[in-house]
């Protein structure tokens, strides 16, 4: 994008359906919700070089302290199951990959401040460490009758924030809670909350 006249200066053909992206030195991963893998672009040519095999429905991605790139697919019904992948950006290759049981959509990827601790919905809140070689059975915040929307990690205190979408036509609840998964508070925003972002 021209930032001056807001004009489109280039674009990139990419298959399906792109989602979010993340940057890793000259090369920038891709996922898509429609394709099977995430694809990875040349930053400095602007040419798709690779692809990596993480599942369906691949909505979150992120980087860990050790530089490992983690993507989370949901699920496609009677195609493929969740997946959870650990990737090395060097080579390109799956170092880790955990799969979830046939009826489970874990979503909404994200770390905590210092990168060694991951978190996902998959109807309740789970945590896991980035040692971990298994999923976690046991979940930090129970969903109950609440409808887990959107999760964030708050980088300044660790603080776990969820919005609840309701009914998706309310305006959303958000909870608050320690680290530890005791909640502090809830407040109002607007309908489908779904993101956070904090300075």
């Amino acid at each position: 994008i021209n930032l001056v006249n807001h004009s489109i200066v280039s674009s990139i053909s990419c298959y399906g359906k792109t989602e979010k992206m993340i940057q890793f030195y000259n090369e920038v991963y891709v996922t898509n919700t429609d394709r099977e893998y995430v694809y990875i672009i040349n930053a400095i040519n602007d040419i798709i070089t690779d692809s990596v095999f993480v599942g369906y429905n691949c909505y979150s991605i992120e980087i860990d302290q050790n530089d490992k790139i983690w993507a989370l697919a949901a699920r496609k019904s009677n195609v493929s199951k969740g997946r959870l992948s650990k990737i090395n950006p060097i080579t390109h290759q799956i170092e880790n990959s955990f799969v979830f049981q046939n009826n489970e959509s874990p979503n909404n990827l994200c770390f905590n401040k210092t990168k060694d601790s991951l978190y996902f919905i998959n109807n309740n809140v789970y945590q896991m460490t980035i040692n971990d070689n298994k999923l976690p059975s046991n979940y930090i915040i129970p969903k109950g009758n609440r409808t887990f929307y959107g999760i964030g990690i708050n980088p300044n205190d660790f603080r776990i924030y969820i919005s609840d979408a309701i009914d998706y036509n309310q305006k959303s609840n958000v909870y608050i809670y320690n680290s530890n998964g005791s909640q502090i508070t809830y407040f109002k925003t607007a309908i489908c909350s779904n993101s956070f972002y904090f300075e």
